[in-house]
C-alpha cells in the first residue's frame, strides 16, 4: 500500500537579517502546535486560535495576523528571545527598525506594531507576560492618504451605462452585486456570504453579519430592493435552473448532466453552466467579486476599481448629504467613530456651501446713514 502522504505545513521565508544577529532555522507554526524551540510560538498559536475560534476574526484578518506574528518570532529566535518575559522595550525598537530596514512602509510597521502590542495584552491576560514593552514604543508618522471614492457624476454614468449591458442572466447578476455594493457599502465577505433569508424586502432590510461576528441591518434604497426583487425572482432562479454541461467528449458534443443539485440559499451564486461540480451552489468569493467590480466599473470609469473603493462612495454620498457621522457608521459597520471621521476629511461639500454663503452675506457693505 501506498504510504500515506504527510500534511504540509505552511513554513516561514528566511529573512535577510543584521549581521550582528546569529543565524537560525526558522520558525514553523502549524495547526496541530508544533513549534522548534520556542516556548512564546506556543503562545503565539493559541493566540492565534483564539482570535479565529474564540473572537470570530475574519479569514484575513487571522492570516494577516499569523504573517506578522510569525514575522517577530523569527526576529525574537535571532536574538535568542525564548520567553515572553524578557522581552523588553529595546527588543521591540530593535525589531520596528529592522522592518524600516527592509524599506517596508511606516503604516505598514505601525500595523506590525499594532499585532505585536495585542499579542503581548493576550500574553498579559494568560499570565505570560508581566508587562506590554510595546506600550512604550511610538508609532512611526505615517501620511495617511483619503480613501478614494467615485464622484457621484461616475457613479451615475457607471450605472447608466451597466442597465444599457443588462442582456445575459450574468451580467444582470453582476449589475444586481454591483448595485448591492453601491447603495448598502458591504465589503466583500459581507457580501458574498449574503443568504435570502437575509434580504427582506418588506421591511427594505438587508441582515450583515460583518466583523467579529457583530450584526446589523442595513436599509435598502428603494431602487437596490427594486433591483433585488427582479434579481431574486427572475435572474437567481435561471442561474439555479441550469442544467450542468460536461465537457466536449471525443465525439465533440457536449451532454448534459442528470445531477440534481439543492438550492444552496446564497444571494449571488455561481452559474450552473460547467461540469466543475465543486462550484455549483457556491456564493460568489471575494476574488469573483473584485474581478466582476474591476472587469465591469474599471473600464468605464477609466481607472482600477475595487470593491471597496464602492464603499467608500457610499459613505463619501450619505456624509455629503446628511453630514451624520454616526449615521455612516451604522452602515459601515465601524466599531469606533474614528475610523468613520477619516471620511469627515473628504466630506467638503457642505464646508464649501457654508462658506459661500458667508461670503456672500458679508459682500454687502451697508451703506452709511
Amino acid at each position: 500500500m501506498l504510504a500515506k502522504r504527510a500534511r504540509a505545513t505552511r513554513r516561514f521565508e528566511p529573512l535577510e537579517l543584521p549581521s550582528r544577529l546569529r543565524p537560525l532555522p526558522p520558525v514553523v507554526l502549524t495547526e496541530s502546535g508544533a513549534t522548534h524551540d520556542m516556548p512564546m510560538g506556543l503562545w503565539a498559536l493559541k493566540w492565534i486560535v483564539y482570535l479565529r475560534d474564540g473572537r470570530a476574526a475574519s479569514i484575513h484578518t487571522v492570516e494577516s495576523y499569523r504573517q506578522a506574528i510569525e514575522q517577530w518570532l523569527y526576529f525574537a529566535n535571532q536574538a535568542d528571545l525564548y520567553d515572553a518575559r524578557a522581552v523588553t522595550v529595546h527588543h521591540v525598537d530593535d525589531y520596528l527598525a529592522w522592518l524600516s530596514t527592509r524599506r517596508l512602509k511606516p503604516i505598514t510597521v505601525n500595523h506590525r506594531r499594532t499585532v505585536l502590542r495585542r499579542f503581548f495584552r493576550y500574553l498579559q491576560r494568560e499570565g505570560a507576560a508581566f508587562s506590554n514593552p510595546v506600550e512604550l514604543t511610538e508609532p512611526q508618522k505615517a501620511p495617511r492618504g483619503l480613501p478614494r471614492g467615485l464622484s457621484l457624476i461616475e457613479q451615475h454614468h457607471a450605472i447608466e451605462v451597466l442597465t444599457k449591458t443588462m442582456h445575459t442572466p450574468e451580467e444582470r447578476r453582476d449589475f444586481a452585486l454591483i448595485a448591492t455594493l453601491f447603495l448598502a457599502g458591504l465589503r466583500c465577505q459581507e457580501v458574498a456570504t449574503r443568504r435570502l433569508e437575509h434580504v427582506d424586502l418588506v421591511t427594505g432590510t438587508l441582515h450583515v453579519h460583518g466583523k467579529g461576528n457583530r450584526e446589523r441591518y442595513v436599509p435598502l434604497d428603494a431602487r437596490l430592493r427594486e433591483i433585488l426583487r427582479d434579481y431574486i425572482a427572475i435572474t437567481r432562479q435561471k442561474l439555479v435552473d441550469r442544467p450542468v454541461v460536461r465537457p466536449v467528449g471525443a465525439d465533440g458534443r457536449q451532454r448534459k448532466c442528470s445531477l440534481r443539485i439543492p438550492d444552496s440559499g446564497y444571494l449571488f451564486v455561481h452559474a450552473r453552466n460547467t461540469h466543475r461540480l465543486r462550484r455549483f451552489g457556491e456564493h460568489l468569493n471575494t476574488k469573483s467579486i473584485y474581478l466582476i467590480v474591476h472587469r465591469r466599473i474599471s473600464p468605464i470609469i477609466g481607472r482600477p476599481i475595487s470593491p471597496h473603493v464602492l464603499r467608500h462612495s457610499l459613505a463619501q454620498r450619505l456624509l455629503d448629504g446628511s453630514g451624520d457621522l454616526q449615521l455612516v457608521q451604522a452602515v459601515l459597520g465601524h466599531v469606533n467613530i474614528s475610523t468613520t471621521q477619516i471620511y469627515a476629511r473628504m466630506s467638503t461639500r457642505a464646508q464649501r456651501e457654508a462658506f459661500a454663503k458667508a461670503m456672500k452675506a458679508t459682500d454687502e457693505i451697508p451703506e452709511e446713514t
